[in-house]
């Protein structure tokens, strides 16, 4: 939460919630798929060990449902750590009924997917997100020339959906 501002608005609740709830549900279908598979493999080697051999077909059906539970276990632990970030965020939508507009400013010189991560946050703390641009002249004295020129880097950091 942003110091000084009060709790997400009724509509920023409800989008976390239902966020949640979806990725609960998901989860829970992944432990059950996984449960599934896992017996399946289970079967199939007590089959095996009965029979004394496996087909190729029966091998080739267990080192798929291997490979699946596999799958589905990472994706698992990556919805856990999803689940975990999302439980911890708390976006501020409003403050007093006013939108909350975010502020940066850099050089943006030569555009990045640093540049667009620090956007995409920045318009996560609030409704707007406004972009300052450093003029040639600034960017010269703290660093060195710039590559592109004011117009360019401006419609660079402009083109960026992220940016009011």
């Amino acid at each position: 939460m942003v110091e000084g501002s009060t709790s997400p608005g009724p509509d920023a609740a409800v989008t976390v919630q239902r966020t949640q709830d979806a990725v609960r549900q998901l989860f829970d279908r992944c432990v059950e798929a996984i449960d599934l598979l896992q017996r399946e493999v289970e079967t199939l080697r007590q089959e095996e060990v009965e029979v004394g051999h496996v087909g190729t077909q029966a091998e080739g059906l267990r080192s798929r449902l291997e490979a699946q539970a596999s799958a589905l276990q990472r994706e698992l632990h990556f919805l856990k750590a999803r689940s975990d970030e999302s439980q911890t965020v708390s976006v501020p939508r409003t403050v007093l009924n006013k939108p909350v507009r975010v502020f940066m400013d850099g050089a943006f010189d030569i555009m990045h997917y640093g540049h667009m991560n620090a956007f995409r946050l920045g318009r996560a703390l609030g409704d707007e997100l406004y972009v300052g641009v450093n003029s040639d002249e600034t960017i010269t004295a703290c660093k060195a020339p710039p590559i592109m020129n004011d117009r360019e880097r401006q419609a660079a950091v402009a083109a960026c959906r992220f940016v009011t």
